[in-house]
Protein backbone atom coordinates (compact mmCIF):
# COMPACT_ATOMS: atom_id res chain seq x y z
CA UNK A 1 0.00 0.00 0.00
CA UNK A 2 1.10 3.32 -0.94
CA UNK A 3 2.64 5.41 2.32
CA UNK A 4 1.04 8.84 2.91
CA UNK A 5 3.63 11.02 2.77
CA UNK A 6 3.23 14.36 5.42
CA UNK A 7 2.91 17.52 3.80
CA UNK A 8 1.46 19.35 6.71
CA UNK A 9 2.30 23.01 6.42
CA UNK A 10 1.78 23.92 9.93
CA UNK A 11 -0.62 26.20 12.12
CA UNK A 12 -1.52 29.69 9.98
CA UNK A 13 -0.44 32.91 11.30
CA UNK A 14 -1.00 36.45 10.65
CA UNK A 15 2.09 36.71 9.09
CA UNK A 16 0.91 34.11 6.15
CA UNK A 17 -1.99 35.80 6.06
CA UNK A 18 -0.29 39.34 5.34
CA UNK A 19 1.89 37.14 2.85
CA UNK A 20 -1.16 36.21 0.90
CA UNK A 21 -2.40 39.95 0.38
CA UNK A 22 0.69 40.48 -1.43
CA UNK A 23 0.40 38.15 -3.55
CA UNK A 24 -2.67 38.68 -4.04
CA UNK A 25 -1.71 42.33 -4.89
CA UNK A 26 0.72 41.02 -7.39
CA UNK A 27 -1.56 38.87 -8.92
CA UNK A 28 -4.31 41.56 -9.73
CA UNK A 29 -1.58 44.46 -10.55
CA UNK A 30 0.34 42.45 -12.88
CA UNK A 31 0.85 43.57 -16.39
CA UNK A 32 -0.09 40.36 -17.78
CA UNK A 33 -3.27 39.74 -15.07
CA UNK A 34 -5.13 36.78 -16.89
CA UNK A 35 -1.87 35.18 -17.64
CA UNK A 36 -0.66 35.45 -13.98
CA UNK A 37 -4.36 34.27 -12.86
CA UNK A 38 -4.35 31.19 -14.88
CA UNK A 39 -0.38 30.27 -14.03
CA UNK A 40 -2.03 30.47 -10.44
CA UNK A 41 -4.61 28.29 -11.37
CA UNK A 42 -2.74 26.05 -12.91
CA UNK A 43 -0.29 25.06 -9.94
CA UNK A 44 -3.31 24.92 -7.80
CA UNK A 45 -4.81 22.13 -9.93
CA UNK A 46 -0.87 20.34 -9.75
CA UNK A 47 -1.10 20.48 -6.12
CA UNK A 48 -4.90 19.30 -5.77
CA UNK A 49 -3.83 16.33 -7.71
CA UNK A 50 -0.99 15.88 -6.19
CA UNK A 51 -2.93 16.09 -2.58
CA UNK A 52 -5.52 13.62 -4.09
CA UNK A 53 -2.59 10.94 -4.81
CA UNK A 54 -0.74 11.01 -1.84
CA UNK A 55 -4.00 11.40 0.45
CA UNK A 56 -5.53 8.46 -1.31
CA UNK A 57 -6.40 6.03 1.33
CA UNK A 58 -7.39 8.86 3.59
CA UNK A 59 -9.88 10.23 1.42
CA UNK A 60 -11.61 7.45 0.49
CA UNK A 61 -11.93 6.34 4.41
CA UNK A 62 -13.39 9.65 4.92
CA UNK A 63 -15.76 9.10 1.84
CA UNK A 64 -16.93 5.72 2.91
CA UNK A 65 -18.20 7.56 5.97
CA UNK A 66 -20.44 9.73 3.74
CA UNK A 67 -21.42 7.09 1.85
CA UNK A 68 -22.31 4.52 4.91
CA UNK A 69 -24.33 7.20 6.59
CA UNK A 70 -26.68 7.77 4.13
CA UNK A 71 -27.40 4.21 3.46
CA UNK A 72 -31.12 2.83 4.50
CA UNK A 73 -29.40 0.05 6.28
CA UNK A 74 -28.03 2.88 8.52
CA UNK A 75 -30.92 4.69 8.96
CA UNK A 76 -33.08 1.76 9.91
CA UNK A 77 -30.60 0.70 12.06
CA UNK A 78 -29.35 4.13 14.27
CA UNK A 79 -32.57 5.92 14.12
CA UNK A 80 -35.43 6.32 16.03
CA UNK A 81 -38.60 8.61 15.16
CA UNK A 82 -40.18 10.82 17.46
CA UNK A 83 -43.73 12.28 16.32
CA UNK A 84 -44.15 16.02 16.45
CA UNK A 85 -45.80 16.33 19.83
CA UNK A 86 -43.24 15.13 22.20
CA UNK A 87 -40.72 18.42 20.12
CA UNK A 88 -41.00 20.69 23.23
CA UNK A 89 -40.49 18.29 25.55
CA UNK A 90 -37.58 16.70 23.88
CA UNK A 91 -36.05 19.98 23.10
CA UNK A 92 -35.87 21.21 26.73
CA UNK A 93 -33.62 19.43 27.70
CA UNK A 94 -31.14 20.33 25.23
CA UNK A 95 -28.60 22.77 25.87
CA UNK A 96 -26.54 23.50 22.17
CA UNK A 97 -27.84 24.05 19.16
CA UNK A 98 -25.83 22.80 16.19
CA UNK A 99 -26.37 24.11 12.86
CA UNK A 100 -25.55 22.11 9.33
CA UNK A 101 -25.85 23.11 5.72
CA UNK A 102 -25.00 20.59 3.66
CA UNK A 103 -25.77 16.60 2.89
CA UNK A 104 -22.23 15.41 4.14
CA UNK A 105 -21.73 17.48 7.04
CA UNK A 106 -24.96 15.83 8.48
CA UNK A 107 -24.04 12.82 7.10
CA UNK A 108 -20.94 12.46 8.89
CA UNK A 109 -21.85 14.17 12.43
CA UNK A 110 -24.41 11.43 12.84
CA UNK A 111 -22.08 8.74 11.75
CA UNK A 112 -19.62 10.05 14.33
CA UNK A 113 -21.85 10.56 16.93
CA UNK A 114 -23.51 6.90 17.02
CA UNK A 115 -20.15 5.32 16.34
CA UNK A 116 -18.05 7.05 19.34
CA UNK A 117 -21.38 7.12 21.22
CA UNK A 118 -23.03 3.95 20.71
CA UNK A 119 -26.42 5.51 20.22
CA UNK A 120 -29.51 6.07 18.49
CA UNK A 121 -30.26 9.66 16.89
CA UNK A 122 -33.58 11.03 17.87
CA UNK A 123 -35.70 12.31 14.46
CA UNK A 124 -38.47 14.16 14.51
CA UNK A 125 -40.04 16.18 11.08
CA UNK A 126 -41.69 19.44 12.78
CA UNK A 127 -43.13 21.84 9.75
CA UNK A 128 -40.38 22.69 8.02
CA UNK A 129 -38.07 21.62 9.94
CA UNK A 130 -36.16 18.66 10.91
CA UNK A 131 -34.71 17.57 14.29
CA UNK A 132 -31.89 15.01 15.22
CA UNK A 133 -31.76 14.41 19.14
CA UNK A 134 -28.95 13.19 21.11
CA UNK A 135 -26.78 12.90 23.52
CA UNK A 136 -22.94 13.68 22.76
CA UNK A 137 -20.46 13.44 25.57
CA UNK A 138 -22.02 15.44 28.51
CA UNK A 139 -24.55 17.22 26.63
CA UNK A 140 -27.89 16.99 25.12
CA UNK A 141 -27.83 18.59 21.15
CA UNK A 142 -30.07 19.81 19.15
CA UNK A 143 -29.07 19.34 15.57
CA UNK A 144 -30.83 21.16 12.85
CA UNK A 145 -30.16 20.50 9.24
CA UNK A 146 -31.12 23.54 7.17
CA UNK A 147 -32.80 22.17 3.65
CA UNK A 148 -31.08 25.26 1.80
CA UNK A 149 -27.62 26.40 2.30
CA UNK A 150 -26.47 29.98 3.25
CA UNK A 151 -27.96 32.19 5.62
CA UNK A 152 -31.05 34.15 3.49
CA UNK A 153 -32.96 31.53 1.40
CA UNK A 154 -36.28 30.78 2.23
CA UNK A 155 -35.13 27.84 3.98
CA UNK A 156 -31.66 28.90 5.07
CA UNK A 157 -30.01 29.20 8.54
CA UNK A 158 -32.08 32.62 8.90
CA UNK A 159 -35.80 31.10 8.50
CA UNK A 160 -33.89 27.57 10.24
CA UNK A 161 -33.02 29.48 13.44
CA UNK A 162 -36.08 31.43 14.04
CA UNK A 163 -38.28 28.29 13.39
CA UNK A 164 -36.45 26.17 15.81
CA UNK A 165 -36.24 29.03 18.55
CA UNK A 166 -40.02 28.85 18.94
CA UNK A 167 -39.48 25.33 20.39
CA UNK A 168 -36.72 25.99 22.71
CA UNK A 169 -34.12 28.56 23.74
CA UNK A 170 -30.40 26.77 23.50
CA UNK A 171 -27.39 27.99 25.61
CA UNK A 172 -25.24 28.32 22.50
CA UNK A 173 -25.72 27.93 18.67
CA UNK A 174 -23.01 26.18 16.72
CA UNK A 175 -22.95 26.20 12.85
CA UNK A 176 -20.88 23.01 12.45
CA UNK A 177 -19.52 22.05 8.89
CA UNK A 178 -17.39 22.84 5.94
CA UNK A 179 -15.34 26.27 4.64
CA UNK A 180 -12.80 27.12 1.93
CA UNK A 181 -9.41 28.19 2.82
CA UNK A 182 -7.40 31.43 2.67
CA UNK A 183 -3.99 30.22 0.70
CA UNK A 184 -3.46 26.60 0.03
CA UNK A 185 0.10 26.93 0.09
CA UNK A 186 0.22 27.92 4.06
CA UNK A 187 -3.30 25.85 5.08
CA UNK A 188 -4.42 22.41 5.32
CA UNK A 189 -7.08 20.66 4.13
CA UNK A 190 -9.02 19.56 7.65
CA UNK A 191 -7.58 22.89 9.40
CA UNK A 192 -10.23 23.69 11.73
CA UNK A 193 -11.12 27.42 11.55
CA UNK A 194 -13.10 29.09 14.63
CA UNK A 195 -14.64 32.45 14.12
CA UNK A 196 -13.76 35.16 16.33
CA UNK A 197 -15.07 37.73 13.81
CA UNK A 198 -17.96 37.85 10.90
CA UNK A 199 -17.02 39.49 7.56
CA UNK A 200 -19.96 39.73 5.60
CA UNK A 201 -19.33 40.50 1.98
CA UNK A 202 -21.80 39.93 -0.29
CA UNK A 203 -23.77 43.17 -0.11
CA UNK A 204 -20.03 45.11 -0.24
CA UNK A 205 -20.38 48.46 -1.96
CA UNK A 206 -18.10 47.94 -5.61
CA UNK A 207 -16.09 51.37 -7.17
CA UNK A 208 -15.62 49.94 -10.31
CA UNK A 209 -13.30 46.39 -9.82
CA UNK A 210 -12.58 47.31 -5.84
CA UNK A 211 -14.48 46.32 -3.05
CA UNK A 212 -14.96 48.88 -0.62
CA UNK A 213 -16.36 46.59 2.47
CA UNK A 214 -19.19 48.05 5.12
CA UNK A 215 -17.07 47.74 8.47
CA UNK A 216 -20.25 48.66 10.36
CA UNK A 217 -21.62 44.90 9.00
CA UNK A 218 -18.66 42.85 11.16
CA UNK A 219 -19.98 40.58 13.42
CA UNK A 220 -18.04 39.81 16.55
CA UNK A 221 -18.08 36.64 19.08
CA UNK A 222 -20.15 36.84 22.42
CA UNK A 223 -17.15 37.56 25.10
CA UNK A 224 -19.22 34.93 27.35
CA UNK A 225 -18.80 32.39 24.64
CA UNK A 226 -15.09 33.40 23.39
CA UNK A 227 -13.93 33.02 27.38
CA UNK A 228 -15.20 29.53 27.32
CA UNK A 229 -13.72 28.78 23.99
CA UNK A 230 -10.34 30.15 25.35
CA UNK A 231 -10.77 27.61 28.08
CA UNK A 232 -11.92 24.72 26.71
CA UNK A 233 -9.63 22.06 27.71
CA UNK A 234 -7.27 20.52 24.56
CA UNK A 235 -9.96 22.96 21.88
CA UNK A 236 -7.99 25.42 20.70
CA UNK A 237 -4.88 23.08 20.35
CA UNK A 238 -4.65 22.89 16.54
CA UNK A 239 -7.35 25.10 15.79
CA UNK A 240 -7.45 28.55 13.79
CA UNK A 241 -8.97 31.44 15.33
CA UNK A 242 -9.75 34.28 13.45
CA UNK A 243 -11.73 36.22 10.83
CA UNK A 244 -14.07 34.46 8.58
CA UNK A 245 -15.73 35.73 5.57
CA UNK A 246 -19.29 34.67 5.08
CA UNK A 247 -21.38 34.92 1.89
CA UNK A 248 -24.45 34.15 0.04
CA UNK A 249 -23.17 31.90 -3.31
CA UNK A 250 -20.38 29.25 -3.38
CA UNK A 251 -16.89 30.44 -3.87
CA UNK A 252 -15.33 29.72 -7.08
CA UNK A 253 -13.05 32.32 -8.46
CA UNK A 254 -9.28 33.27 -7.86
CA UNK A 255 -9.92 36.57 -8.98
CA UNK A 256 -13.17 37.18 -6.88
CA UNK A 257 -11.81 35.88 -3.90
CA UNK A 258 -8.63 37.94 -4.37
CA UNK A 259 -10.70 41.02 -5.09
CA UNK A 260 -12.91 40.24 -1.46
CA UNK A 261 -9.38 39.32 0.15
CA UNK A 262 -7.98 42.81 -0.58
CA UNK A 263 -10.63 45.18 0.74
CA UNK A 264 -9.30 43.94 4.39
CA UNK A 265 -6.03 44.74 5.66
CA UNK A 266 -2.88 43.07 7.36
CA UNK A 267 -3.93 44.54 10.59
CA UNK A 268 -7.57 41.75 10.28
CA UNK A 269 -7.10 38.52 10.07
CA UNK A 270 -9.14 36.69 7.73
CA UNK A 271 -8.55 32.60 7.97
CA UNK A 272 -10.96 31.45 5.35
CA UNK A 273 -14.79 31.60 3.69
CA UNK A 274 -18.46 30.21 4.15
CA UNK A 275 -22.22 30.92 3.95
CA UNK A 276 -24.28 30.41 6.89
CA UNK A 277 -22.29 32.39 9.84
CA UNK A 278 -24.02 35.38 9.34
CA UNK A 279 -27.24 34.43 10.36
CA UNK A 280 -25.87 32.61 13.27
CA UNK A 281 -23.92 35.83 14.25
CA UNK A 282 -27.35 37.76 13.66
CA UNK A 283 -29.83 35.77 15.55
CA UNK A 284 -27.09 35.82 18.90
CA UNK A 285 -27.10 39.41 18.45
CA UNK A 286 -30.95 39.95 18.29
CA UNK A 287 -31.98 36.62 21.03
CA UNK A 288 -28.85 36.95 22.82
CA UNK A 289 -28.07 33.48 22.19
CA UNK A 290 -24.17 33.09 21.69
CA UNK A 291 -22.93 31.88 18.40
CA UNK A 292 -20.00 30.87 17.09
CA UNK A 293 -18.57 29.04 13.60
CA UNK A 294 -16.72 25.91 13.65
CA UNK A 295 -15.71 24.55 10.33
CA UNK A 296 -13.25 22.61 8.65
CA UNK A 297 -11.27 23.58 5.32
CA UNK A 298 -12.29 21.36 2.67
CA UNK A 299 -11.04 23.80 -0.73
CA UNK A 300 -9.73 27.35 -1.39
CA UNK A 301 -12.88 28.92 -3.13
CA UNK A 302 -11.26 28.55 -6.35
CA UNK A 303 -11.23 25.92 -9.40
CA UNK A 304 -14.17 23.61 -7.32
CA UNK A 305 -14.79 21.84 -10.34
CA UNK A 306 -11.90 22.01 -12.77
CA UNK A 307 -9.04 19.34 -10.88
CA UNK A 308 -10.03 16.48 -13.30
CA UNK A 309 -12.19 17.85 -15.97
CA UNK A 310 -12.60 15.00 -18.00
CA UNK A 311 -13.87 12.94 -15.39
CA UNK A 312 -16.90 14.15 -13.91
CA UNK A 313 -17.32 10.80 -12.00
CA UNK A 314 -13.54 11.63 -10.38
CA UNK A 315 -14.25 14.90 -9.85
CA UNK A 316 -17.64 14.55 -7.57
CA UNK A 317 -15.50 11.51 -5.69
CA UNK A 318 -12.74 14.13 -4.78
CA UNK A 319 -14.81 16.74 -3.90
CA UNK A 320 -17.23 15.07 -1.35
CA UNK A 321 -14.29 12.79 0.03
CA UNK A 322 -12.37 16.25 0.28
CA UNK A 323 -16.20 17.57 2.18
CA UNK A 324 -16.04 14.56 4.30
CA UNK A 325 -12.25 15.11 5.56
CA UNK A 326 -12.90 17.85 6.36
CA UNK A 327 -16.52 17.66 8.55
CA UNK A 328 -14.55 14.49 10.43
CA UNK A 329 -12.19 17.16 11.16
CA UNK A 330 -14.22 19.72 12.54
CA UNK A 331 -16.72 17.57 14.22
CA UNK A 332 -13.40 15.77 16.49
CA UNK A 333 -11.99 19.12 17.25
CA UNK A 334 -15.81 19.75 19.04
CA UNK A 335 -15.24 16.56 21.09
CA UNK A 336 -13.48 18.34 23.52
CA UNK A 337 -16.21 21.17 24.04
CA UNK A 338 -18.73 18.95 24.44
CA UNK A 339 -16.71 16.62 26.99
CA UNK A 340 -16.63 19.57 29.82
CA UNK A 341 -19.72 20.03 31.65
CA UNK A 342 -19.62 22.72 32.78
CA UNK A 343 -18.87 25.19 29.47
CA UNK A 344 -22.69 25.21 28.14
CA UNK A 345 -24.61 24.14 31.06
CA UNK A 346 -26.25 27.49 31.96
CA UNK A 347 -27.36 30.31 29.83
CA UNK A 348 -25.87 34.07 29.69
CA UNK A 349 -28.76 35.20 29.67
CA UNK A 350 -28.46 36.21 33.81
CA UNK A 351 -32.00 38.06 33.48
CA UNK A 352 -33.98 34.88 32.37
CA UNK A 353 -32.06 32.53 35.45
CA UNK A 354 -33.76 34.96 37.67
CA UNK A 355 -37.08 34.67 35.68
CA UNK A 356 -36.72 31.15 35.71
CA UNK A 357 -36.28 31.43 39.23
CA UNK A 358 -39.42 33.48 39.76
CA UNK A 359 -40.96 31.27 37.64
CA UNK A 360 -40.43 27.98 39.93
CA UNK A 361 -41.14 30.02 42.79
CA UNK A 362 -44.31 31.33 42.29
CA UNK A 363 -44.99 27.81 40.58
CA UNK A 364 -44.17 25.84 43.96
CA UNK A 365 -46.54 28.48 45.86
CA UNK A 366 -49.37 27.55 43.67
CA UNK A 367 -48.79 24.07 44.69
CA UNK A 368 -48.61 24.84 48.37
CA UNK A 369 -51.53 26.82 48.56
CA UNK A 370 -53.66 24.21 46.64
CA UNK A 371 -52.11 21.49 49.04
CA UNK A 372 -53.41 23.87 51.86
CA UNK A 373 -56.89 24.49 50.63
CA UNK A 374 -57.07 20.60 49.88
CA UNK A 375 -56.18 20.15 53.52
CA UNK A 376 -58.76 22.80 54.73
CA UNK A 377 -61.22 21.37 52.65
CA UNK A 378 -60.87 17.79 54.33
CA UNK A 379 -60.78 19.88 57.88
CA UNK A 380 -64.14 21.70 57.23
CA UNK A 381 -65.55 18.30 55.36
CA UNK A 382 -64.87 16.19 58.98
CA UNK A 383 -65.64 19.05 60.92
CA UNK A 384 -69.20 19.98 59.09
CA UNK A 385 -70.59 16.34 59.17
CA UNK A 386 -73.02 14.78 61.77
CA UNK A 387 -72.19 11.25 62.35
CA UNK A 388 -75.44 10.91 64.53
CA UNK A 389 -77.91 12.56 61.65
CA UNK A 390 -75.60 10.79 58.92
CA UNK A 391 -75.54 14.10 57.24
CA UNK A 392 -73.54 17.89 56.74
CA UNK A 393 -74.40 20.71 59.00
CA UNK A 394 -72.89 24.31 58.28
CA UNK A 395 -72.14 25.92 61.46
CA UNK A 396 -72.55 29.34 59.60
CA UNK A 397 -74.06 30.73 56.19
CA UNK A 398 -71.14 32.05 54.76
CA UNK A 399 -70.23 30.24 51.09
CA UNK A 400 -66.68 29.83 51.78
CA UNK A 401 -67.65 27.84 54.81
CA UNK A 402 -68.96 25.19 52.61
CA UNK A 403 -65.99 22.39 52.06
CA UNK A 404 -67.47 21.59 48.74
CA UNK A 405 -66.18 25.27 47.61
CA UNK A 406 -62.62 24.28 48.78
CA UNK A 407 -62.50 21.41 47.45
CA UNK A 408 -63.86 21.14 44.12
CA UNK A 409 -61.37 23.92 42.22
CA UNK A 410 -57.83 22.40 43.74
CA UNK A 411 -58.87 18.98 43.08
CA UNK A 412 -60.03 19.29 39.47
CA UNK A 413 -56.74 21.16 38.76
CA UNK A 414 -55.21 18.07 40.44
CA UNK A 415 -56.75 15.23 38.36
CA UNK A 416 -55.97 17.53 35.67
CA UNK A 417 -52.32 17.46 35.84
CA UNK A 418 -51.97 13.83 36.94
CA UNK A 419 -53.75 12.88 33.86
CA UNK A 420 -51.89 14.79 31.58
CA UNK A 421 -48.45 13.23 32.75
CA UNK A 422 -50.41 9.46 32.77
CA UNK A 423 -50.98 10.38 29.06
CA UNK A 424 -47.50 11.44 28.34
CA UNK A 425 -45.94 8.84 30.16
CA UNK A 426 -47.65 6.44 28.58
CA UNK A 427 -46.82 7.70 25.10
CA UNK A 428 -43.51 7.83 26.28
CA UNK A 429 -43.53 4.38 27.30
CA UNK A 430 -45.41 3.32 23.92
CA UNK A 431 -42.76 5.20 21.71
CA UNK A 432 -40.11 3.40 23.55
CA UNK A 433 -40.90 -0.13 23.20
CA UNK A 434 -41.59 0.42 19.47
CA UNK A 435 -38.21 1.83 18.70
CA UNK A 436 -36.17 -0.63 20.62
Amino acid sequence: MEEKVNIEKGKYSRDEWSEFLEEARCRRNSESKEESYNDYKNEFIEFMREYAKLNKQELKESLEYYEEATSTDFFNKHYTTLNEMYIKSELSKCKVMIMTANPIEKAVLHHKIIENEKIKITRILCETTVYYIFKWKKYWIAHIHQSQTGAEKDMGTNATIRDALNYFIPNVIISLGIAFGIDYKTQNIGDVLVSKRLFPYSDNKRDEDYVKPDRTQDKTIDDWLQVRLDNAIGFLDGVTYGDILSGGSVMSSCEEKDRICLAYTKADFVIGGEMEGNAVFQNAKKIGIPGVVIKGICDWGIVKNGIYENDADREENLKNSLQAFAMIQAVEKCESLFNDKELFSSSKDIANKKLKKKYLFCLSGLMVSQLLMIINAIYLLLRNYDYDENKYIYTTGKFFAQPCVWLIIPLALLIFFVVRFIYIGINKLIWWIRNQ
